[in-house]
């Protein structure tokens, strides 16, 4: 068999960015998988499945503690920036983060980077020091107000310059993360397409692939105009997978079951989505769209689970 991708990326809708007219949803977008020209980035060759899993780790380190530090300077900060005299407090919790793994995620990804995935292995490295940079500035500009410094800043000069730093620097990181969110996406497909070959549709391996492929679809098109028919496709998927699971009766194997329990949830929170988009309710929707992210993201960590499972021969199609 094929190799295959051994990490899926976390999937979240973040509150990510509010200043300055930007706006970032829908990242961290999965627990899944690149823009430039990646159309042949996979062809089972291990340095390319290397490398995207090298960049899936760093991609679900970012879009957690990462994108909480950036949402939480958002908060914090009015979209003005800082008011004069005003203390604030930006210590956003730097020593809990996982720089030195995300280092680690990145410095892999470059040593097995085809030239096909140079781009984006180097946009990565970009957003990294960006995400940096924003927050070495947030680190002194904490200081600054922690220390009484923000007093004598009669016109909020250097609070300003403290603040447009870390813009800067989080900006090119939620660039950089955006790409990586679209691109993965696009490679994981493609990756997933070809192992569905070798799989007939009474399988597990091929549900395991199939049914979440059409989930995530779901996800990404929440809010958006092709969402109901990414939701008609996912029913249809949904349905199927249902009758393999009761056609399997009492030899059902029992992790396989887990996945289709929480698909059942799944399915549930999206019609809730598409009443909430049909009602025009988008404080529902992103919500509910919150719900449909954490669903997604269960039901692939227990794909993940099955994956391991089969890869140790314990799961029995013929059972």
């Amino acid at each position: 068999m094929k190799s295959r991708f051994s990490s899926t990326r976390a999937l979240s809708f973040l509150a990510f960015w509010l200043v300055a007219g930007i706006s970032l949803t829908g990242c961290e977008r999965i627990k899944s998988l690149l823009a430039g020209d990646i159309a042949g980035a996979i062809s089972g060759q291990s340095t390319e499945d290397s490398t995207a899993n090298s960049l899936i780790g760093y991609f679900n380190l970012a879009t957690d503690d990462f994108a909480d530090a950036v949402n939480e300077y958002v908060e914090e900060i009015p979209e003005g920036g800082p008011k004069a005299g005003k203390k604030y407090d930006v210590s956003l919790g730097a020593s809990s983060f996982d720089i030195d793994e995300a280092k680690e995620s990145l410095e892999s990804a470059r040593s097995t980077a085809p030239d096909s995935l140079e781009k984006l292995v180097k946009a990565a490295e970009e957003g990294f020091a960006g995400f940096r940079a924003g927050l070495a500035e947030a680190e002194k500009m904490d200081r600054f107000y922690s220390s009484g410094d923000y007093k004598s800043d009669a016109d909020g000069a250097k609070a300003k310059a403290f603040h447009d730093k870390i813009i800067a620097g989080f900006t090119t990181f939620r660039e950089s993360i955006e790409l990586l969110d679209v691109e993965l996406s696009k490679v994981e497909d493609k990756k997933v397409a070809e192992e569905l070959k070798e799989f007939e549709e009474d399988s597990y391996g091929y549900w395991i692939r199939f049914y979440p492929m059409r989930a995530k679809k779901v996800v990404e098109s929440v809010g958006e105009e092709g969402f109901a028919a990414a939701f008609a496709s996912h029913t249809e998927a949904y349905n199927a997978l249902q009758a393999f699971a009761e056609g399997k009766g009492t030899k059902l194997n029992d992790v396989f079951k887990i996945m289709v329990d929480e698909s059942a949830e799944f399915y549930g929170t999206a019609r809730d989505v598409k009443s909430a988009m049909e009602a025009g309710k988008e404080s529902k929707v992103q919500e509910e769209g919150n719900n449909l992210i954490s669903h997604y993201n269960n039901i692939m960590n227990t794909v993940n689970t099955i994956h391991e499972i089969d890869g140790n021969g314990l799961l029995n199609d013929k059972d």
